[in-house]
């Protein structure tokens, strides 16, 4: 008989498994202090509890700059994970989503790159590119649910596609304390939807953040609805051009549920379950002191954790 080792295997059966039974990974990342130390401890975190057929692609959306770095990251990375074949970690340099670079699309909106500088205490026009790079990501996904990460969030139990997706629709988790009203109004505004719908997703029918499972038609075709709504322009174009003219504090989770919801695509793409929580973690400043990692990883009921690096977290 043909002996064959366990890696093979172990490939093998990965190869069985479909990608409809898969999700793929979406993750922005910029070398900085606060961004990069923290992404092999989620990364770990993914080896120790996602299902070994869990994940399709792992995408790592970066500044161009900083392509030459992360793929040498890319490099070290595999080798950390000893994995093999397991996932496919693709660097994607930001300039492949957007139609403008990140000069252009300051220039469209002076008046708001100026009040959000990072000289000011803000977090810049890079920050607004990688909120929706976790849209722009989805015209490359090839898994028909993907799942939005920063480098603050932790897997902490052991998750299985079953448990992000059920009966075929990614699970939602509302969050309406992580939703602000002006979010809400300029996604509408962008939406040319002025009074808007409210999801039936639990509490005020607000979806969650980061973490979340979105679906990659719904993204697709959000990103079509812009274009289609202002002729001649790209979505980026408009999303960051109308930042200062009526649509000042969009993000890319209104926008996704704002539209998931007015399209009437929601219900057939997501569902909300009570018993499962998607995510749970300390957002507001100084939450993460009270943060405790021996309940996070023992805690079976939430999937993910977030130890929010604007909280003043360190990594």
């Amino acid at each position: 008989p043909v002996q064959t080792s366990a890696r093979t295997e172990a490939a093998v059966r990965l190869a069985a498994v479909s990608d409809a039974e898969k999700i793929s990974l979406v993750l922005p990342i910029r070398r900085n202090d606060n961004e990069f130390p923290r992404a092999f401890a989620l990364l770990g975190s993914i080896l120790k509890n996602a299902a070994p057929d869990l994940v399709h692609t792992l995408f790592v959306i970066v500044p161009d700059e900083e392509m030459e770095f992360f793929q040498a990251s890319r490099q070290m990375a595999k080798r950390y994970a000893q994995q093999g074949s397991r996932f496919e970690i693709t660097v994607v340099p930001q300039s492949v989503l957007f139609s403008k670079d990140k000069k252009s699309l300051e220039a469209l909106s002076p008046k708001t790159t100026q009040a959000e500088s990072e000289a000011r205490g803000g977090r810049g026009v890079g920050y607004r590119m990688q909120m929706v790079a976790k849209l722009a990501i989805a015209r490359m996904v090839k898994t028909k649910f993907y799942v939005t990460l920063d480098c603050d969030v932790l897997l902490t139990r052991p998750t299985s596609f079953s448990d992000l997706v059920i009966d075929g629709k990614g699970i939602v988790q509302a969050d309406p304390q992580n939703q602000h009203q002006g979010w809400w109004k300029s996604a509408r505004a962008i939406l040319k939807e002025p009074t808007g719908c409210y999801l039936d997703s639990g509490n005020n029918g607000a979806g969650g953040v980061t973490p979340a499972v979105l679906s990659t038609d719904i993204s697709r075709a959000l990103l079509a609805k812009i274009e289609s709504l202002y002729p001649g322009q790209k979505w980026d174009e408009v999303m960051f051009g109308l930042l200062d003219n009526g649509a000042g504090d969009w993000t890319e989770y209104t926008l996704y549920w704002q539209f998931a919801c007015t399209s009437k695509m929601y219900n057939s793409f997501h569902t909300h379950v009570d018993k499962v929580q998607l995510y749970h973690g300390a957002f507001s400043f100084g939450s993460y002191k009270n943060w405790k990692a021996k309940q996070a990883f023992e805690n079976r009921g939430v999937m993910f954790t977030v130890i929010q690096g604007i909280g003043g977290s360190q990594p």
